[in-house]
């Protein structure tokens, strides 16, 4: 059995960075995919899967995912929200990101936890 202070202790040893960092970076590698595979199959845009990518912010803690800012992920514009003449073709990639939010939420609080009992 744990007494109140030995759990406190416990706490103030507790790395959430360390069990954080890993649960994120999966999170950012599989929104990046679902970006990828959302803009494949696009005739006249064959390289804008290529042009999806996904940058670590935070130390980790974070993550930025969608299209490069050049070459082939300049088109992203007018596949995201279309034009006078072309409809968007591709879903809004903050849809892939808001879909991953409550996966990620469940598997911070996981890792934070078994931190927590690791320590105790």
């Amino acid at each position: 059995m744990t007494t109140l202070p030995e759990l406190a202790a416990a706490l103030g040893r507790v790395s959430t960075v360390r069990a954080v960092v890993p649960v994120v970076q999966a999170s950012k590698v599989a929104a990046t995919n679902v970006l990828k595979q959302q803009a494949s199959g696009h005739r006249h845009a064959g390289g804008l899967p290529g042009a999806m990518k996904g940058e670590s912010i935070l130390g980790g803690l974070g993550y930025e995912s969608g299209p490069e800012a050049r070459g082939v992920g300049k088109l992203e514009n007018l596949y995201y929200f279309g034009s006078s003449r072309m409809a968007p073709q591709i879903p809004d990639p903050v849809i892939a990101l808001q879909a991953e939010a409550p996966v990620v939420e469940r598997k911070i609080a996981d890792a934070v936890c078994a931190e927590i009992v690791r320590r105790l």
